[in-house]
């Protein structure tokens, strides 16, 4: 299924972005760009349907913040709501949660397998859980709560929030197939 998306490359130029373009090619994404340098990686001219932005974790944190702003605050569903994946060495289980909670849609340690790295990304496909609140658009950011401690920069307990639920097919592209708003931790009443 990747082979119908794009992959673009948010890397330092030089080696950095030439080893997540081998992953990306690797893995099968129909497009490569780099943002580091021209578009030259497109094996087809032809528009893809889900966007796939990686990252590398080499980027300074203000600089993978800036990335997922971007994406997040794009007025384009097709990008807004694109996988963000970032790509790290292994390392303390901190540091992982730290990107979870900046709001990647996924953290993958690498080196990997092959077929591991395709499984990871394809899972990007499908329904996925999106939340909204007035600081932050992404995915769930508590789903590792349970294992640590919760940022003390984080709200506690219930707030008004919307939980988008989305859909990418390599196929048809993004769309949202429902949005639920909450007011505290209950759904908001609509009036009939």
């Amino acid at each position: 299924m990747l082979g119908h998306c794009s992959a673009f490359l948010i890397a330092h130029a030089g080696e950095r972005d030439r080893s997540l373009e081998l992953l990306a090619r690797d893995v099968g994404f129909g497009t490569v760009r780099s943002t580091a340098r021209a578009p030259s990686g497109e094996t087809n001219g032809a528009a893809r349907s889900v966007s796939f932005f990686l990252v590398d974790s080499q980027l300074d944190v203000g600089s993978m913040s800036r990335t997922l702003s971007a994406v997040r605050l794009s007025p384009d569903p097709l990008v807004c709501f694109a996988p963000v994946v970032l790509f790290v060495e292994d390392g303390p289980f901190e540091t992982y949660l730290r990107y979870v909670h900046m709001g990647f849609d996924d953290v993958i340690t690498i080196p990997e397998k092959r077929e591991i790295l395709i499984q990871r990304l394809d899972g990007q496909l499908g329904e996925h859980l999106y939340f909204r609140t007035p600081t932050y658009l992404g995915p769930d950011r508590r789903r590792f709560d349970l294992l640590t401690t919760v940022p003390e920069h984080r709200g506690q307990g219930p707030s008004d929030h919307d939980e988008i639920t989305i859909l990418r097919s390599a196929i048809t592209g993004v769309s949202i197939a429902r949005t639920q708003r909450f007011i505290g931790s209950h759904p908001a009443r609509v009036a009939s």
